[in-house]
């Protein structure tokens, strides 16, 4: 047989196996994807499966980020949770350069007293005192099990979405449904820790000893401060990510520049 033939016939099993392949991937995520719509009692499509969980709606889907060579898949659950809580949440591992914003008072690192969680995850939340209910050990452990892994509140038009993101994905039932159940239950969740740190800022005697009156006023205030803390965390991720943008631009900038001045000599 002639090498040129050989080459072809090769190309074009490869070619086969690739799109087999391909396409067994694709119904493994269709049938995972039709399991777990059972499982929120709900619908699917090729990419996403949704109903509800514990109350809250939820949607599981598999999502691809970036493009070409730079393209990755991700697992991604959104919980939709009440609006009406002033709440923040920016969850992921620690990277190597966490430190040095940190200390630069650009980034803020929430540590809720589990030593091996804190130095592993970056918490960049509020308010702090409902964030540390909220991540409670079953929370700690949903997240450690994976190793790039987010958790983040989004705002999306008039909805408030809790998004649990993991790399890859995930088409194994049994770990797709143990993740929707957890981020399902970390959004359930969120009443109930509001009402526990109200609950531990307790009113004060305002009345005459012969008429008790209970005064609400640090209830009240602790309310704006959970409300200004808030917004303290997303203004300095904001500000932090502008700068980032900066910075890139004059890298940018810079090697135009190079290149230019190489070009000329």
């Amino acid at each position: 047989m002639p090498e040129a033939v050989i080459i072809v016939v090769a190309m074009v099993g490869l070619m086969a196996w690739a799109f087999a392949a391909a396409s067994g991937k694709k119904q493994a995520r269709i049938t995972a994807l039709g399991e777990l719509a059972k499982y929120l009692q709900g619908t699917h499509d090729g990419s996403h499966a949704a109903g509800s969980g514990r109350g809250l709606p939820i949607t599981y889907r598999y999502e691809t980020r970036g493009s070409g060579s730079s393209s990755e898949s991700w697992t991604e659950i959104d919980a939709t949770i009440p609006a009406a809580y002033p709440l923040a949440i920016h969850v992921r591992r620690h990277a190597w350069r966490d430190r040095a914003h940190i200390e630069a008072q650009a980034m803020i690192d929430v540590e809720v007293g589990d030593p091996e969680f804190d130095r592993a995850f970056l918490i960049e939340a509020a308010p702090a005192d409902v964030v540390k209910i909220l991540l409670d050990a079953d929370a700690r452990r949903l997240l450690s099990a994976h190793h790039n892994v987010e958790l983040d509140t989004i705002s999306i038009v008039d909805r408030r979405i809790l998004r649990f993101a993991v790399r890859g994905w995930i088409e194994d039932v049994a770990i797709a449904t143990a993740a929707i159940d957890g981020v399902a239950r970390l959004g359930a969740h969120i009443r109930d820790a509001f009402a526990a740190a109200d609950a531990a800022t307790p009113a004060v005697d305002g009345g005459s000893p012969y008429r008790p009156m209970l005064d609400d006023a640090p209830s009240r205030d602790a309310a704006v401060a959970r409300s200004e803390e808030v917004a303290k965390v997303e203004a300095v991720r904001s500000a932090r990510f502008a700068n980032g943008g900066l910075g890139i631009g004059v890298i940018l900038l810079l090697v135009v520049i190079g290149l230019v001045i190489a070009s000329h000599r």
